[in-house]
């Protein structure tokens, strides 16, 4: 139990800081799977290639293999924007708090490279963590 309670500190901030591309990913991907358009009365000739694309899918198993597309997709899009926003946001605290200019210059590029590391964290305790509390 004190393992698993030191791995979920840890992944805790990956995981909400990565949460809004987990929900977007997940709901585009399910949409995709479907063959569902975002609304019903546009149809794009990309949205019929997609139903097309899962009724030609050789996987078969509810659409799996479009829906893992697309959560790769929609999360290799968002993370670096997310991101970009997180590194701005820090560096607007830092100058808002009054913190020294050269933490106040530090503070984007800190922030870009730790992010990283708190998704992989967060990706580890889902790999490894299930496996504990079982």
């Amino acid at each position: 139990m004190g393992l698993l309670a030191v791995w979920t500190s840890f992944a805790l901030p990956g995981v909400i800081l990565n949460s809004p591309i987990f929900i977007t990913a997940s709901i585009i991907s399910r949409k995709k799977a479907k063959g569902t358009t975002s609304s019903p009365v546009s149809c794009s000739v990309s949205d019929i290639s997609f139903a097309e694309a899962l009724a030609a899918s050789s996987v078969k198993i509810a659409g799996r293999d479009v829906l893992a597309t697309w959560k790769i997709l929609v999360s290799a899009g968002l993370a670096p924007i997310l991101y970009i926003f997180y590194s701005v946001l820090a560096g607007f605290t830092a100058a808002r708090y009054g913190i020294t200019y050269k933490y106040r210059l530090w503070a984007p590029f800190i922030t870009m490279a730790a992010l990283p590391f708190f998704g992989y964290s967060a990706l580890k305790f889902g790999e490894a963590g299930l496996d504990v509390f079982k």
